[in-house]
């Protein structure tokens, strides 16, 4: 899903090398990078932490709802696939490396100056899928340890898929910044959907010549 996000993120339009709008500049796509890189450094370090410190599978209680729980997850963000029988492993390596290469050239060929929170949106996400495709290259799987829980949810209806008997599927950084690219990609796009609302209402109206 968060895929087609960012493809159609990157649309034609954002693709557009014409004047009309200045280009971002090579210091601030630098500084896109940067950042997701310093994400992935982020990610990388407190992995080592947990399996340097924990057992596979041991829990440390911190809070009544906040556990860190070293746990092998072999599928994408949040166990999505984690029990699909191996195939995603190259699949998942392979989509990240798409998705990054993408995320790169349109910073450096594409990107806008008014796109501001897109490109925070796409470093979120190619910090994301980088810091999880190590994981994949190193071990096989995903260092997962970040653990909330809380029971009453895993009783209401609605909440099940989310809570399965009360606790939300483990994750770390890397899914962190996967989700709140998401979260800017959606407000990116509701930017987007409002501007073409006001130019739409700007545009002036054909006389009907029946």
């Amino acid at each position: 899903m968060l895929m087609v996000m960012v493809s159609s993120a990157i649309t034609p339009d954002s693709m557009n090398t014409n004047t009309e709008k200045a280009q971002l500049s090579t210091k601030a796509c630098f500084w896109f990078i940067g950042f997701s890189l310093l994400l992935v450094v982020l990610d990388q370090w407190t992995k080592f932490e947990i399996v340097q410190r924990f057992e596979y599978g041991e829990r440390l209680v911190v809070t009544s709802y906040f556990d860190l729980y070293y746990l092998r997850n072999y599928g994408a963000a949040f166990s999505f696939l984690s029990d699909a029988g191996g195939w995603q492993k190259p699949f998942f390596i392979s989509l990240s490396a798409i998705v990054c290469t993408g995320i790169i050239i349109w910073f450096f060929r594409f990107a806008k100056k008014d796109q501001k929170i897109l490109a925070l949106a796409l470093s979120l996400v190619m910090a994301g899928a980088l810091g999880n495709v190590i994981d994949r290259i190193n071990y096989g799987y995903v260092v997962d340890f970040l653990s909330f829980h809380y029971q009453p949810f895993g009783q209401i209806p609605l909440l099940k898929f989310l809570f399965p008997n009360g606790r939300y599927p483990a994750f770390n950084v890397a899914d962190m910044a996967i989700f709140c690219g998401a979260i800017f990609l959606l407000i990116d796009w509701w930017q987007e959907v409002k501007k073409e609302k006001a130019l739409a209402a700007m545009k002036p109206s054909v006389p009907d010549e029946s």
